[in-house]
């Protein structure tokens, strides 16, 4: 009864930073993501075609948005994935970053997936990963129907969604059916494992201890994990397909990144310190910004909101060409 109330209040957490993430913050986190760089949307710009859908689920649909004009970028893709905790939000909620990117005369994706809330209350990293990867030869039709043959992308995301970002750069990206050179992420978790969020030392003496590990590796992951993995350390291999980390390799596509160092939504000790040392050694080129003074809105450093946009636009320009 103890551990269930733990997850209960986990999920409760998760909940009430999306509501004051969305509703309350006086510079949210998608405004310094998504809003800058806004553009006057119009006909002349580009076009959007909503809700296509790329997998039987309810929630399996993207937006694809295209530019007026076809220019030197029109055969390359961004796909975007939205954030929300795992729990929620929505890709209509940040438009304002597929606009611009079209009007750049890219075409841009924002694709939707299940996610763990009441009616999908056993949605997983790694069924949400599945989904991402279902929804990228839809894309690549749909773009080609209106004339835009695809021969490159790039993919990214904010938040948790950075890790399905990330998962699908590391893992899934050498059977796409577009190429993928370049993954930019925002205040992404890179580790998921409980060590870095339940404050434990990893020990699991106890067999309370171990099962409260457990119950949390099972937001993420189907895998079966037992109380004998968690003390021997092997539950380890079991989340490394959710691990993005553990997935990089020499073959790895350029990275970039941006963290506040004083997020307590995803603190940046789950983040790079586990990241940029593994794509130093597999010899993958990286780049990242760190908001000093911001947390997870990434709001309160003045000057590297202009830094980071500007690196993500040399990060195109050179990879995405």
């Amino acid at each position: 009864m103890k551990t269930l109330w733990i997850i209960i209040l986990y999920i409760f957490v998760l909940l009430v930073w999306t509501v004051i993430w969305f509703f309350c913050a006086p510079t949210l986190a998608r405004d310094v993501i998504t809003w800058y760089g806004k553009v006057d949307w119009n006909d002349s710009v580009g076009k959007v075609y909503n809700d296509i859908s790329y997998w039987p689920g309810e929630l399996n649909k993207f937006d694809l948005y295209v530019p007026a004009k076809k220019w030197q970028n029109s055969n390359k893709l961004i796909v975007y994935i939205h954030q929300g905790g795992y729990v929620g939000w929505d890709k209509s909620e940040d438009k304002n970053l597929l606009q611009n990117y079209a009007s750049r005369w890219y075409v841009a994706a924002w694709v939707n997936y299940t996610v763990r809330n009441k009616s999908y209350p056993d949605a997983t990293v790694t069924e949400m990963s599945e989904e991402i990867k279902q929804s990228i030869p839809v894309i690549k039709a749909e773009a080609e129907k209106l004339g835009y043959k695809l021969d490159m992308m790039a993919v990214a995301g904010a938040s948790a969604w950075g890790n399905l970002a990330m998962i699908f750069a590391y893992c899934d990206a050498e059977p796409s059916p577009i190429p993928v050179k370049l993954v930019f992420q925002f205040v992404w978790p890179v580790s998921l494992d409980p060590v870095d969020w339940l404050w434990d030392d990893g020990s699991y003496k106890s067999d309370e201890e171990a099962q409260k590990a457990i119950d949390f590796l099972k937001l993420f992951s189907p895998e079966e994990i037992t109380v004998e993995m968690m003390r021997d350390g092997t539950y380890k291999e079991k989340i490394k397909n959710i691990s993005p980390h553990k997935l990089v390799t020499e073959k790895s596509m350029p990275t970039l990144a941006a963290y506040g160092l004083e997020d307590k939504v995803v603190p940046y000790n789950t983040s790079g310190p586990y990241l940029f040392p593994a794509l130093e050694k597999n010899k993958v080129t990286f780049e990242y910004v760190l908001f000093p003074k911001s947390g997870h809105a990434l709001n309160r450093d003045k000057e590297q909101p202009d830094i980071m946009w500007k690196k993500l636009t040399e990060y195109l320009e050179k990879y995405l060409n």
